[in-house]
């Protein structure tokens, strides 16, 4: 939860730009972020705090500021220790710049709602800064479990981060969890590196070519009968299942659960396929 910010800890130049009986004026300059003698952090509440404002002009004026917030005014905001109110506001609007993000993940108000919300929403740089801090993915278990189901985070930090729940015994709410964490324990968990690794650019690789097949329709199948009769795969599903035989079984499991219908057509299938060779071989 969000502890909502005391306006009464707030110094008197910030506590009168929040008073109703100030000119409007005035309270223009603070909803653009400009209160003289008050500091960055102070300055910042004030703008947030506007936002619940029932008159429009300063409502929308606060809103334009933090979209368009001047950085001289959110370094030296970010330098102090913000209420979670006003970090979560500044979660919503800065979700997708590293820079930032890596400022507010520094912030002991920052609450597991935000981190949450950043997960979510993560880019590849932002999901990799949030994954680095393992005291907060063990605090905050939810958090691990967005970050798998976001795609845009690489493969091999999501690899790392069920390698991280495993080691701590920790249950994930996230589909095949337990296929997930007993596949982990065969695989080698690669350390995070600057640039994405193999398998993140396999991974990655895979969306972008899934994305360009049509999607199968309910009554369609990988593969076709050729002129002998035998089953082989359709032309278009060639490059997508070449892919997909590069893969570990943590990377096919995911791909199942975040990927097109074109790939879980060819996973179920794959599987059944081997389910029958290894029924075929027991005695």
């Amino acid at each position: 939860m969000d502890t909502e910010i005391d306006i009464g800890q707030l110094p008197p130049p910030a506590q009168k730009a929040l008073d109703p009986n100030t000119p409007l004026p005035l309270r223009m300059m603070a909803a653009k972020g400009i209160v003289p003698g008050a500091k960055p952090a102070d300055v910042l509440s004030v703008v947030v705090l506007m936002l619940d404002s029932t008159e429009p002009q300063l409502a929308a004026t606060a809103k334009s500021t933090l979209v368009n917030l001047p950085k001289p005014l959110l370094d030296g905001a970010l330098s102090s220790s913000l209420s979670s109110r006003v970090l979560r506001t500044l979660v919503e609007h800065s979700f997708d710049k590293p820079d930032v993000v890596e400022k507010l993940l520094r912030q002991s108000q920052l609450s597991s709602d935000s981190l949450v919300f950043l997960a979510e929403r993560a880019t590849e740089r932002v999901g990799e800064l949030i994954a680095t801090n393992e005291q907060q993915m063990l605090a905050h278990p939810r958090v691990i479990e967005k970050l798998y189901m976001n795609k845009r985070v690489r493969m091999s930090t999501a690899d790392r981060l069920i390698e991280l729940a495993v080691r701590n015994n920790i249950d994930l709410d996230i589909p095949a969890f337990k296929e997930v964490a007993a596949a982990i324990r065969n695989e080698l968990v690669s350390e995070p590196t600057p640039e994405p690794t193999f398998d993140d650019i396999l991974f990655n690789e895979t969306d972008r070519i899934a994305e360009s097949i049509v999607p199968p329709s309910e009554q369609d199948d990988t593969h076709e009968a050729n002129d002998e009769g035998e089953e082989v795969l359709k032309d278009k599903y060639l490059p997508l299942y070449q892919q997909i035989a590069q893969m570990t079984v943590t990377q096919k499991i995911r791909r199942a659960m975040l990927g097109s219908s074109a790939e879980r057509l060819l996973l179920v299938r794959d599987s059944n396929r081997l389910d029958s060779a290894a029924v075929a071989k027991s005695p």
